[in-house]
């Protein structure tokens, strides 16, 4: 199996349309994990959830691991995200990691289960 395979289109998808993207990928019980008011670790999501961190500019995955029994997997690395303008300051881009857990539905199909993205910090 190739997981990356799977990730690289996602990750163009999130880029190109943000969260509205995570639908045709999401498993039913689709969770994130990040820090802040946002959190929503252990809690089935909508992708709007994930929509007040900022767009993601890029994805620099850096590696994936599947599981011995090929029913889990996950993709982690880099991802690049806007931050918010704050006048007189232009948007900047800055850098976080993430982990995106990746489980294999019984119609063989490789679906998100968990997101887990650091939010860019807002500006002091």
């Amino acid at each position: 199996p190739d997981l990356p395979a799977t990730d690289e289109p996602y990750e163009r998808e999130r880029v190109r349309d943000g969260a509205g993207a995570l639908e045709p990928w999401a498993a039913g019980d689709l969770c994130f994990v990040t820090e802040g008011p946002r959190a929503g670790a252990g809690k089935p999501q909508t992708p709007e959830a994930l929509s007040g961190f900022g767009p993601i500019v890029d994805f620099h995955t850096q590696g994936a691991r599947i599981s011995k029994s090929n029913d889990l997997g996950c993709t982690y690395g880099i991802l690049e995200r806007a931050r918010a303008s704050v006048w007189p300051r232009p948007a900047a881009v800055d850098t976080s990691v993430f982990v995106h857990v990746w489980r294999r539905e019984p119609d063989t199909v490789w679906r998100l289960a968990l997101i887990v993205e650091n939010p860019i910090r807002p500006p002091r």
